[in-house]
Protein backbone atom coordinates (compact mmCIF):
# COMPACT_ATOMS: atom_id res chain seq x y z
CA UNK A 1 0.00 0.00 0.00
CA UNK A 2 0.96 3.42 -0.73
CA UNK A 3 0.27 6.90 0.82
CA UNK A 4 -1.36 9.82 -1.27
CA UNK A 5 -0.22 13.40 0.02
CA UNK A 6 -1.88 15.67 2.27
CA UNK A 7 -1.34 17.43 5.43
CA UNK A 8 -2.76 19.01 8.84
CA UNK A 9 -2.63 19.45 12.65
CA UNK A 10 -3.51 21.22 16.03
CA UNK A 11 -1.66 22.97 19.17
CA UNK A 12 -1.81 21.62 22.84
CA UNK A 13 0.92 22.72 25.55
CA UNK A 14 0.33 22.41 28.82
CA UNK A 15 1.76 22.17 32.18
CA UNK A 16 5.01 20.61 34.36
CA UNK A 17 5.60 19.38 37.25
CA UNK A 18 8.37 18.47 39.30
CA UNK A 19 7.16 14.98 40.77
CA UNK A 20 4.76 13.25 39.53
CA UNK A 21 1.83 12.78 41.65
CA UNK A 22 -1.27 10.06 41.54
CA UNK A 23 -3.97 10.85 43.14
CA UNK A 24 -7.29 9.03 44.35
CA UNK A 25 -9.47 9.90 41.82
CA UNK A 26 -11.60 6.83 40.21
CA UNK A 27 -11.33 6.61 36.29
CA UNK A 28 -13.12 3.37 34.98
CA UNK A 29 -12.15 2.44 31.51
CA UNK A 30 -14.58 0.26 29.00
CA UNK A 31 -14.84 -2.98 29.74
CA UNK A 32 -13.96 -3.03 33.34
CA UNK A 33 -17.38 -3.92 34.38
CA UNK A 34 -18.16 -1.01 37.01
CA UNK A 35 -19.87 0.75 34.40
CA UNK A 36 -23.78 1.96 35.14
CA UNK A 37 -26.55 -0.49 34.03
CA UNK A 38 -29.61 0.37 32.71
CA UNK A 39 -32.70 -1.56 31.98
CA UNK A 40 -33.84 -1.49 28.18
CA UNK A 41 -37.37 -0.38 27.88
CA UNK A 42 -40.34 -3.41 27.82
CA UNK A 43 -41.11 -2.79 23.78
CA UNK A 44 -39.24 -3.08 20.51
CA UNK A 45 -37.74 -0.33 19.19
CA UNK A 46 -37.84 1.05 15.55
CA UNK A 47 -35.36 -0.86 13.59
CA UNK A 48 -32.27 1.63 11.93
CA UNK A 49 -30.91 1.33 8.80
CA UNK A 50 -27.79 -0.01 8.93
CA UNK A 51 -25.09 2.72 8.30
CA UNK A 52 -22.29 2.23 5.67
CA UNK A 53 -19.16 1.15 6.85
CA UNK A 54 -16.37 3.72 7.65
CA UNK A 55 -13.80 3.61 5.20
CA UNK A 56 -10.71 6.25 6.56
CA UNK A 57 -7.99 6.82 8.90
CA UNK A 58 -10.74 7.44 11.84
CA UNK A 59 -14.61 7.93 11.87
CA UNK A 60 -16.18 11.57 13.34
CA UNK A 61 -18.48 9.40 14.51
CA UNK A 62 -15.94 8.04 17.30
CA UNK A 63 -16.00 11.62 19.12
CA UNK A 64 -15.36 11.35 22.50
CA UNK A 65 -14.82 7.48 22.36
CA UNK A 66 -11.70 5.69 23.49
CA UNK A 67 -8.70 5.02 20.77
CA UNK A 68 -8.68 1.18 21.56
CA UNK A 69 -10.61 -1.79 21.43
CA UNK A 70 -7.41 -3.95 22.04
CA UNK A 71 -5.81 -1.65 24.81
CA UNK A 72 -8.04 -0.96 27.71
CA UNK A 73 -6.67 2.80 28.95
CA UNK A 74 -5.62 6.17 28.23
CA UNK A 75 -2.40 5.67 25.60
CA UNK A 76 -2.09 9.35 24.16
CA UNK A 77 -2.53 12.96 24.39
CA UNK A 78 -5.88 13.13 25.01
CA UNK A 79 -6.90 9.78 24.74
CA UNK A 80 -7.93 9.62 20.86
CA UNK A 81 -6.85 10.70 17.36
CA UNK A 82 -9.63 13.50 17.68
CA UNK A 83 -7.65 14.15 21.18
CA UNK A 84 -11.72 14.11 22.90
CA UNK A 85 -11.33 11.01 25.04
CA UNK A 86 -10.42 10.57 29.05
CA UNK A 87 -11.77 8.06 30.44
CA UNK A 88 -15.29 7.12 31.87
CA UNK A 89 -16.93 6.91 35.05
CA UNK A 90 -18.35 8.87 37.71
CA UNK A 91 -16.04 11.42 39.47
CA UNK A 92 -15.58 10.85 42.57
CA UNK A 93 -17.37 13.67 45.49
CA UNK A 94 -14.56 12.99 48.04
CA UNK A 95 -10.94 14.81 48.21
CA UNK A 96 -8.41 13.48 46.52
CA UNK A 97 -5.36 12.13 48.36
CA UNK A 98 -2.19 11.08 47.10
CA UNK A 99 -1.28 7.63 47.10
CA UNK A 100 2.15 7.72 45.42
CA UNK A 101 4.86 9.78 44.34
CA UNK A 102 7.81 9.09 41.78
CA UNK A 103 10.65 9.74 43.02
CA UNK A 104 9.84 9.35 46.21
CA UNK A 105 12.31 12.49 47.07
CA UNK A 106 13.89 14.94 44.60
CA UNK A 107 12.31 15.54 40.84
CA UNK A 108 12.80 14.37 37.66
CA UNK A 109 15.34 16.50 36.55
CA UNK A 110 18.12 17.00 34.36
CA UNK A 111 20.82 19.58 32.85
CA UNK A 112 19.88 20.18 28.99
CA UNK A 113 20.97 23.32 26.38
CA UNK A 114 18.87 25.65 24.96
CA UNK A 115 19.75 29.01 23.63
CA UNK A 116 19.66 30.22 26.55
CA UNK A 117 22.97 27.50 27.58
CA UNK A 118 22.73 24.90 29.82
CA UNK A 119 20.01 24.73 32.85
CA UNK A 120 18.71 22.14 34.83
CA UNK A 121 15.10 21.66 33.86
CA UNK A 122 12.51 19.63 35.85
CA UNK A 123 9.26 18.00 35.80
CA UNK A 124 7.30 16.16 32.90
CA UNK A 125 6.79 18.11 30.03
CA UNK A 126 4.44 20.34 28.48
CA UNK A 127 1.54 18.03 29.00
CA UNK A 128 2.48 16.10 32.14
CA UNK A 129 -0.27 13.23 31.09
CA UNK A 130 1.27 9.85 31.50
CA UNK A 131 -0.50 6.83 29.45
CA UNK A 132 -2.18 4.57 31.78
CA UNK A 133 -3.41 1.29 30.36
CA UNK A 134 -4.26 -2.66 31.39
CA UNK A 135 -1.47 -5.20 30.45
CA UNK A 136 -1.03 -8.51 31.85
CA UNK A 137 -2.96 -8.29 35.09
CA UNK A 138 -1.31 -4.82 36.17
CA UNK A 139 -2.23 -1.06 35.28
CA UNK A 140 0.57 0.20 33.82
CA UNK A 141 1.63 3.76 33.48
CA UNK A 142 4.36 5.22 31.35
CA UNK A 143 5.68 8.88 31.41
CA UNK A 144 8.49 10.70 30.09
CA UNK A 145 10.51 13.10 32.01
CA UNK A 146 12.84 15.73 32.34
CA UNK A 147 15.50 13.70 33.98
CA UNK A 148 16.25 12.15 30.31
CA UNK A 149 14.05 9.04 30.70
CA UNK A 150 11.00 6.88 30.08
CA UNK A 151 9.35 5.40 33.14
CA UNK A 152 7.26 2.07 33.30
CA UNK A 153 5.39 2.29 36.62
CA UNK A 154 2.61 0.01 38.34
CA UNK A 155 -0.15 2.45 38.53
CA UNK A 156 -1.21 1.38 42.04
CA UNK A 157 1.79 1.48 43.78
CA UNK A 158 4.35 3.51 42.21
CA UNK A 159 7.14 1.00 41.93
CA UNK A 160 8.56 0.30 38.51
CA UNK A 161 7.54 -2.23 36.33
CA UNK A 162 10.36 -2.61 34.10
CA UNK A 163 13.57 -0.75 33.76
CA UNK A 164 13.58 3.26 32.67
CA UNK A 165 14.72 3.61 29.13
CA UNK A 166 17.61 6.40 28.86
CA UNK A 167 17.36 8.96 26.10
CA UNK A 168 20.04 11.43 24.98
CA UNK A 169 18.34 14.27 26.02
CA UNK A 170 14.99 15.25 28.10
CA UNK A 171 11.67 14.58 26.76
CA UNK A 172 8.68 17.10 26.85
CA UNK A 173 6.01 15.36 25.31
CA UNK A 174 3.63 12.76 26.22
CA UNK A 175 4.09 8.95 24.67
CA UNK A 176 1.53 7.22 23.08
CA UNK A 177 1.01 3.30 23.41
CA UNK A 178 0.77 1.38 20.51
CA UNK A 179 -3.36 1.10 20.19
CA UNK A 180 -3.15 -2.54 18.46
CA UNK A 181 -1.78 -4.29 20.99
CA UNK A 182 2.12 -4.56 20.21
CA UNK A 183 4.21 -3.76 23.16
CA UNK A 184 5.68 -0.71 21.91
CA UNK A 185 5.94 2.72 23.13
CA UNK A 186 6.20 5.65 20.95
CA UNK A 187 8.38 8.82 22.05
CA UNK A 188 9.89 11.77 21.12
CA UNK A 189 13.39 13.62 22.95
CA UNK A 190 15.32 16.36 22.40
CA UNK A 191 18.18 14.38 21.82
CA UNK A 192 16.98 14.42 18.12
CA UNK A 193 15.46 11.54 17.61
CA UNK A 194 11.92 10.02 17.77
CA UNK A 195 11.90 6.48 19.43
CA UNK A 196 10.03 3.31 19.32
CA UNK A 197 11.32 1.39 21.93
CA UNK A 198 9.68 -2.25 23.40
CA UNK A 199 9.07 -3.37 26.33
CA UNK A 200 8.38 -7.28 26.21
CA UNK A 201 12.25 -8.42 27.13
CA UNK A 202 11.84 -8.94 30.66
CA UNK A 203 13.16 -6.15 33.03
CA UNK A 204 14.62 -4.34 29.91
CA UNK A 205 13.34 -2.27 27.46
CA UNK A 206 14.71 -1.97 24.20
CA UNK A 207 14.95 0.36 21.19
CA UNK A 208 13.74 -1.16 18.04
CA UNK A 209 14.29 2.24 15.93
CA UNK A 210 14.83 5.69 16.30
CA UNK A 211 13.97 7.93 13.04
CA UNK A 212 16.80 11.56 13.45
CA UNK A 213 15.43 15.03 12.90
CA UNK A 214 17.72 15.52 9.88
CA UNK A 215 16.47 12.14 8.18
CA UNK A 216 14.36 14.34 6.09
CA UNK A 217 15.21 17.34 4.04
CA UNK A 218 14.84 20.55 3.97
CA UNK A 219 14.41 21.39 7.91
CA UNK A 220 13.99 24.33 9.92
CA UNK A 221 14.33 25.75 13.03
CA UNK A 222 15.93 22.55 15.48
CA UNK A 223 15.73 18.79 16.28
CA UNK A 224 13.24 18.11 19.36
CA UNK A 225 10.39 15.91 19.05
CA UNK A 226 7.88 17.11 21.23
CA UNK A 227 4.52 15.88 20.03
CA UNK A 228 2.18 12.54 20.61
CA UNK A 229 2.23 10.51 17.80
CA UNK A 230 -0.73 8.67 16.52
CA UNK A 231 -0.64 5.13 15.11
CA UNK A 232 -3.35 4.36 12.30
CA UNK A 233 -3.86 1.16 10.47
CA UNK A 234 0.20 0.28 10.88
CA UNK A 235 1.20 4.20 9.88
CA UNK A 236 2.53 6.76 12.72
CA UNK A 237 1.89 10.34 12.38
CA UNK A 238 4.53 12.97 13.79
CA UNK A 239 5.37 16.39 13.45
CA UNK A 240 8.44 17.41 14.45
CA UNK A 241 10.10 20.72 15.95
CA UNK A 242 12.38 20.34 12.43
CA UNK A 243 9.48 22.24 11.10
CA UNK A 244 8.16 18.75 8.92
CA UNK A 245 5.22 16.59 9.24
CA UNK A 246 5.79 12.66 8.75
CA UNK A 247 4.53 9.51 8.02
CA UNK A 248 5.90 5.95 8.87
CA UNK A 249 4.76 2.56 7.62
CA UNK A 250 5.84 0.84 10.80
CA UNK A 251 5.44 -3.15 8.98
CA UNK A 252 4.97 -4.39 13.14
CA UNK A 253 4.98 -8.13 13.94
CA UNK A 254 6.63 -10.83 15.83
CA UNK A 255 9.31 -12.59 15.85
CA UNK A 256 9.86 -16.66 15.88
CA UNK A 257 10.67 -16.17 19.55
CA UNK A 258 7.26 -14.30 19.84
CA UNK A 259 9.08 -10.87 20.20
CA UNK A 260 7.71 -7.48 18.46
CA UNK A 261 9.84 -6.43 15.73
CA UNK A 262 9.07 -3.16 13.82
CA UNK A 263 10.50 -2.52 10.37
CA UNK A 264 9.86 1.34 9.92
CA UNK A 265 9.68 3.05 6.59
CA UNK A 266 9.46 6.94 6.21
CA UNK A 267 6.85 7.33 3.44
CA UNK A 268 5.75 10.62 3.51
CA UNK A 269 6.96 13.84 4.36
CA UNK A 270 6.22 17.39 3.77
CA UNK A 271 7.31 20.91 5.30
CA UNK A 272 5.17 22.74 7.63
CA UNK A 273 5.84 26.01 5.95
CA UNK A 274 6.53 28.25 2.74
CA UNK A 275 8.24 31.28 1.36
CA UNK A 276 5.31 33.26 2.08
CA UNK A 277 4.88 32.06 6.25
CA UNK A 278 8.15 33.27 6.40
CA UNK A 279 8.16 36.91 4.87
CA UNK A 280 5.37 37.36 6.91
CA UNK A 281 6.42 36.23 10.71
CA UNK A 282 10.13 37.29 9.83
CA UNK A 283 11.36 34.39 11.95
CA UNK A 284 12.48 30.85 10.95
CA UNK A 285 10.43 29.25 14.33
CA UNK A 286 8.27 26.99 12.16
CA UNK A 287 8.53 23.84 14.53
CA UNK A 288 5.88 21.89 14.99
CA UNK A 289 5.37 20.77 18.57
CA UNK A 290 1.67 20.45 19.23
CA UNK A 291 0.18 16.98 18.51
CA UNK A 292 -1.81 15.68 15.19
CA UNK A 293 -5.16 15.16 15.08
CA UNK A 294 -6.75 13.07 12.66
CA UNK A 295 -10.57 13.34 11.79
CA UNK A 296 -12.22 11.20 9.09
CA UNK A 297 -9.17 11.29 6.18
CA UNK A 298 -8.01 14.87 7.02
CA UNK A 299 -4.73 15.33 9.15
CA UNK A 300 -4.51 18.73 11.39
CA UNK A 301 -1.84 20.60 13.05
CA UNK A 302 -0.32 23.84 13.21
CA UNK A 303 3.36 25.41 14.09
CA UNK A 304 5.24 27.69 15.74
CA UNK A 305 4.97 30.54 13.02
CA UNK A 306 1.14 30.06 13.57
CA UNK A 307 -0.16 27.99 10.26
CA UNK A 308 -2.98 25.69 10.98
CA UNK A 309 -2.49 22.79 8.43
CA UNK A 310 -5.25 20.69 6.80
CA UNK A 311 -3.89 17.40 4.78
CA UNK A 312 -6.34 14.59 3.45
CA UNK A 313 -4.54 11.63 3.55
CA UNK A 314 -5.50 8.32 2.03
CA UNK A 315 -4.41 4.93 1.68
CA UNK A 316 -4.27 4.11 -2.12
CA UNK A 317 -4.30 0.22 -2.91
Amino acid sequence: MTVSQTPVRKIALLSAAVVLLVIAVALVWPGSGKLPRFSAPNKTAPTASPEAPFEGWWDARKLGQPYSTKVDGLITFRGNPTRTFYGTGPIPRTTPTELWRFPKSGGLCAISVDENGPREWCGTGFTGQPAVFERDGRTWMVVGAYDKALHFLDAKTGERIIDDFPTGDIIKGTVTIDPDGYPLVYSGSRDNFFHIVAFDRGKQPKELWKLSANAVSPVMWNDDWDASALILDDYLFEGGENGQFHIVKLNRGYDSAGKVTVDPKLVFNTPGWDDELLRNIKDRNVSIENTVTVVGNIVYFANSGGLVHVHPHRLVA
